[in-house]
């Protein structure tokens, strides 16, 4: 008898440590789903490529620069812009990756992830960095990337003209 407490404790404990949201998908699973559509978002954006660099988003897509929103409304406004997007990169730049990522905020399908990148050159020196918040969104079954902010010109993450 003195067993049963402590074996109910630990199934208890375990219990806790694997919480499932409102849609049946335990934390575990959905922080590893919001990770992977992170990854695809810097993997994207690495390729220089804008149609792979869309893919890792959900439009209608927005944009808090400082003070500046910017929104695309559908894909194809976004892949437009093709190399602009990476016309704010500084010239030495290789490639970008994660400084730092954690998840704030769970809201059913929308989970919030406060993060740090660096931008590195091709000896992987870092040449900037930039602190952002990022707004994942689990839309027709796929997890990926409806909202971002970040002021880049603030925090010296952009090339001087």
């Amino acid at each position: 008898m003195r067993r049963a407490p402590i074996c109910l404790g630990s199934v208890l404990l375990l219990a806790a440590s694997v919480t499932v949201d409102v849609r049946g998908q335990s934390n575990e699973a959905q922080d590893a789903a919001v990770m992977e559509a992170l990854d695809a978002f810097l993997a994207g954006f690495n390729s220089r490529d804008s149609e792979t660099f869309a893919a890792a988003l959900h439009f209608p897509h927005v944009i808090l620069d400082g003070s500046r929103i910017i929104q695309f409304e559908a894909k194809e406004d976004y892949v437009a812009r093709d190399s602009a997007l990476w016309g704010s990169v500084q010239d030495n730049w290789a490639r970008t990756v994660w400084d730092d990522r954690r998840i704030v905020q769970r809201l059913g399908d929308t989970v919030h992830v406060a993060g740090r990148w660096a931008r590195l050159d091709a000896a992987g020196n870092v040449i900037a960095k930039a602190d952002v918040l990022y707004t994942v969104t689990r839309k027709d079954g796929r997890w990926a990337i409806f909202a971002r902010s970040g002021n880049r010109r603030a925090q010296g993450a952009l090339r001087e003209p």
